[in-house]
């Protein structure tokens, strides 16, 4: 055990610690404790021979003397010197040690006095130096060992002494006891300061490396801060413009509203292009677009700093404003309707459109959702009075609106428990013989005010999103009647209004069912180019399923005669506006007779609707018409009173055809 602490034999080591960075670490250790060990040796030893002199002889002691500087002066390369570890660094380091344990342990040898009372003297001094030794040198379980040794030899000392007089020998064990001591005492510093120095640098790596992923860390989360900023961003503004979306005007909306009274009076123009949809069918999306973000950036100049300007979606933009006490809502929406006076310039071409605006202002008790919905309120009138306008939200319209509220509650608790609602029947007759093949089946709300029909509610059910709700009410209704009545093949077909996008819920509905074999379809142009494929591939399905399907309103819309042949069709039915002018336009009649003319030409059925006088129905059956439908035949009835009818309308064309054959 002894050679793995001796100095010369070298502190335990490993490749981490033979570092330049350790050498240089323990180089600096040395230095400082040479500030301390190496000044405090000189006035030490010459403390010594101050006490000593009145008792030793001259000689020894400046051979002791010599000693001392012997040691300092092999000290001072360790020290101060910059060579690296060596092995001639760590041997001199060794030495050093070894010379100053041997000079002390020398002095009491060489000037140990004769008095008893100075022997104690001597002793209690070279403990007292292996021990301030021991407390600089050694960490505190060696600072332990290494004085209770010193400490215990001592006393040995002492006891010796006092029983055998014997100076000299017992002088002679403690110097070599210093050598050995001042050895283990060197390894260990030797060893402690290694590992200080290895911990040091150690520390400061890992002081760098959290520093390295402190800062890789703040990086991050700057970085995470910027992506969550344009989340945020993206969430609450509109991509294509830039502006505030809906959730964010609202929050800034209500906000707004909350400080009004020390900000001043809160109002909303809601804006809506006018001609945009002409501009992207005319020139295409992309211009669209461009548009779009034109009409923001031009309408961002006339946005006051505690303003906001958002949009909605589509063409619809919306702009929250401040009124003063000498400002008026006319005067705001004149300032945003200035901004369509010049044209914009979009890839070269030149793009003018127009805005209609509704205005609401705040009356101190709405919410920011009330507001917006006012504000459309007025929107819509401005763009059913002219366009190009700006309409005030007034009393009136909030007593429309209140209606309108009231009204799609009722609708709601209708469809939810099925009552008031039902179906209707307008029976489809054959011109030629007055007999029934047919009838539309409408739905109906019984409500406690009156009857209303479908016209009356049912563009609020498409927007409450209970339309297909409704359809299939009116499918479940019809069928069941259809069950109850004894007709064969013969019996009279019904038909069913309905957009072709509900066909899916339809289909959800009824599942694998019969129904739709006995139904025909009526679907609008206007249902229908909302979305061509989808209707396409609805309108497949259902016949697939058995059901047939009618253009209803042929001739009004502009893609009237492309749809004859991108869809699955079984017959059209003659829009009413031209049946009602046939007999004063010659227009009218051309364009009926056309219709009827490619129809049979493509196979398909024609059914003329909307036939209120016998002029009509006359002229229609010359010009070729076979199938017709209006209030000349009947208004549409209940269900329930369908089959009588049907009995009475056969007796009478039989009774018809009797009187021409007996003719």
């Amino acid at each position: 055990m002894i050679r793995n602490v001796l100095p010369w034999q070298g502190a335990p080591s490993s490749p981490e610690r033979d570092t330049p960075e350790i050498r240089r670490a323990l180089r600096v250790r040395f230095r400082r404790a040479s500030l301390f060990t190496v000044p405090a040796s000189i006035p030490t030893a010459t403390l010594y021979c101050a006490v000593l002199w009145r008792w030793a002889d001259n000689g020894p002691l400046f051979i002791w003397w010599a000693i001392v500087m012997l040691q300092l002066v092999t000290y001072w390369p360790v020290h101060f010197r910059t060579e690296e570890l060596s092995s001639a660094w760590q041997r001199n380091a060794g030495l050093a040690q070894i010379a100053g344990g041997i000079a002390w342990g020398l002095l009491p040898l060489i000037a140990m006095p004769s008095d008893p009372q100075w022997q104690m003297f001597v002793a209690a001094m070279s403990l007292g130096v292996m021990a301030s030794n021991a407390i600089f040198a050694a960490t505190l379980g060696s600072l332990f060992l290494a004085f209770l040794g010193p400490f215990t030899t001592v006393t040995l000392i002492g006891f010796a002494l006092n029983t055998s007089g014997s100076t000299r020998w017992v002088a002679l064990g403690l110097t070599v006891y210093s050598a050995g001591f001042s050895a283990v005492l060197a390894t260990i510093r030797r060893a402690d300061d290694i590992e200080a120095a290895s911990l040091g640098i150690n520390n400061g790596q890992l002081a760098a490396d959290l520093e390295t992923e402190s800062e890789a860390l703040r990086l991050a989360n700057a970085d995470l801060a910027r992506v969550n900023d344009q989340l945020e961003h993206q969430a609450t503004h509109d991509g294509l413009t830039g502006l505030a979306g809906r959730q964010l005007f609202v929050e800034r909306l209500d906000t707004a509203l909350a400080g009004e009274e020390e900000a001043g009076t809160v109002g909303v123009l809601f804006l809506d292009l006018d001609r945009f949809k002409f501009v992207n069918d005319s020139f295409g999306h992309a211009i669209g677009d461009a548009l779009l973000r034109a009409v923001a950036m031009r309408l961002r100049s006339v946005v006051g700093e505690d303003e906001l300007l958002a949009r909605l979606g589509g063409d619809e933009l919306v702009a929250m404003v401040r009124l003063g006490p000498d400002s008026s809502p006319a005067e705001a929406a004149d300032r945003f309707l200035r901004s369509f006076e010049n044209p914009f310039s979009l890839t070269g071409k030149l793009v003018t459109v127009g805005a209609s605006v509704g205005i609401a202002v705040s009356d101190g008790e709405c919410s920011g959702a009330d507001l917006l919905r006012f504000a459309d309120t007025a929107l819509l009138r401005s763009k059913t009075s002219g366009r190009g306008r700006a309409t005030v939200f007034d009393a009136a319209m909030r007593l429309e609106l209140d209606r309108r509220s009231r009204m799609a509650d009722e609708l709601r608790d209708a469809v939810r428990t099925g009552d008031g609602l039902t179906a209707f029947l307008q029976p489809i007759v054959d011109l030629d013989t007055g007999m029934p093949v047919g009838a539309e089946a409408l739905s109906r709300w019984l409500h406690p005010d009156g009857q209303r029909s479908a016209g009356a509610y049912m563009d609020l059910a498409s927007e409450l999103g209970l339309e297909a709700d409704i359809s299939i009410g009116v499918i479940e209704a019809v069928a069941e009647y259809q069950a109850l009545q004894p007709y064969g093949p013969g019996a009279p077909w019904i038909t069913v209004n309905m957009p072709p996008q509900q066909l899916d819920h339809v289909f959800e509905h009824f599942g694998s069912s019969a129904t739709l074999a006995n139904l025909t379809l009526e679907i609008t142009e206007r249902a229908a180019v909302t979305d061509l494929e989808q209707a396409r591939r609805l309108l497949s399905e259902a016949r697939q399923a058995g059901a047939k399907v009618l253009l209803d309103d042929f001739g009004v819309g502009q893609s009237s005669l492309s749809l004859l042949t991108d869809l699955p069709l079984d017959g059209i039915k003659i829009d009413a506006g031209f049946v009602q002018r046939v007999t004063s336009s010659h227009s009218a009649r051309a364009v009926v007779q056309t219709i009827t003319d490619l129809g049979e030409r493509m196979g398909l059925t024609v059914i003329a609707e909307g036939i209120e006088t016998r002029e009509q129905s006359d002229l229609l059956r010359r010009l070729g018409v076979r199938l017709a439908q209006g209030y000349l035949f009947s208004p549409p009835m209940p269900l329930k009173d369908f089959p009588g009818w049907c009995t009475a309308a056969r007796a009478r064309a039989l009774a018809k055809q009797s009187g021409v054959s007996a003719g």
